[in-house]
């Protein structure tokens, strides 16, 4: 399932995410599976929280189903049930064990992005000085058609970088600063990297094959 997440649910917690969206499903009448034991709940995985207070154009879970179902049928029953601020973009069948995304862009607004965006110079030191305390590491930060960017890459082995973290290191704060607006933009697998376009063109909102 891929969702927007924008408004009063950008500022919902991981959790609270969780138990929204197994209330909606539950009043879509879907028909979901359930674990084993004496607190059955639903089997749905999350990719990894946002941090509170951002956006996103490109989130997603994976829901298993007791019975098949067609996936405009998934669409149509959730229509009115997803929580405030969340809109269903996607709904499509999965095979195999859900992982986690190798790519990710995110949007950025603020003064301090303009500020570091419009001193190419400063903005090349922070880049190595963040490679070479982090290791090589695929970080890019630059301009698209959607403002200025953050893209991430894990590669194979590797942990997901925090994107949080990446951006105070390259703002050089202590924590970021209210005014920075961020919406989560694309998320990918490493399979799809190959098809993805590069800075200064439009970024995919979501992977169809997720």
């Amino acid at each position: 399932m891929v969702f927007r997440k924008d408004g009063v649910a950008r500022f919902l917690s991981h959790l609270d995410l969780q138990e929204a969206w197994i209330r909606s499903l539950r009043r879509a009448f879907l028909p979901l599976a359930y674990s084993q034991g004496f607190h059955p709940r639903p089997k749905l995985q999350f990719e990894e929280a946002l941090p509170l207070g951002w956006a996103s154009e490109a989130e997603r879970f994976w829901v298993e189903l007791s019975t098949p179902m067609a996936s405009f049928e998934i669409l149509r029953r959730l229509i009115g049930e997803a929580p405030p601020g969340i809109e269903v973009v996607q709904a499509f069948p999965f095979a195999g064990k859900p992982q986690a995304p190798a790519f990710r862009v995110y949007a950025l607004k603020g003064d301090c992005v303009q500020s570091l965006a419009a001193n190419e110079a400063l903005c090349a030191e922070r880049l190595a000085a963040w490679r070479k305390q982090n290791g090589e590491q695929p970080v890019q930060f630059g301009v698209s058609a959607e403002g200025w960017v953050l893209e991430l890459q894990s590669l194979p082995g590797q942990n997901l970088l925090s994107p949080k973290k990446v951006l105070i290191g390259l703002l050089a704060l202590e924590t970021l600063p209210l005014e920075l607006q961020v919406r989560r933009l694309a998320v990918a697998r490493a399979e799809a990297l190959a098809g993805y376009r590069a800075l200064g063109q439009s970024c995919p909102r979501s992977e169809e094959a997720a």
